[in-house]
């Protein structure tokens, strides 16, 4: 009984570890900036007054407003080379101003 227990922590301990994921807090700029991405110059937002050049799902960004969120950021495996190795999921939007 108890290697049956302990094979089911180790199993729950490999399972959760393997899609490492963290909810993070961040303020969105209310401009976009221009930016130089792989396939050349684009406009980025400003999250936490740095560029961002990726996407963040279900987030609908509308310029003029600054917001603060929170984002699921998720480690992908195996990224394109011209690629982010992270993914980010609106959770929650806490204020748009």
């Amino acid at each position: 009984m108890k290697y049956i227990f302990v094979i089911l922590i180790i199993t729950l301990f490999v399972l959760t570890g393997c899609n490492s994921s963290t909810i993070k807090t961040v303020e969105i700029g209310p401009e976009r900036v221009e930016c130089v991405g792989a396939f050349g110059p684009r406009d980025c937002i400003l999250m936490d007054g740095e560029l961002f050049y990726d996407i963040i799902e279900g987030f609908n960004y509308e310029e003029g407003y600054k917001y603060i969120i929170k984002v699921k950021i998720e480690d992908v495996k195996n990224p394109p080379l011209d690629g982010s190795s992270n993914k980010y999921t609106l959770v929650e939007i806490i204020s748009k101003e």
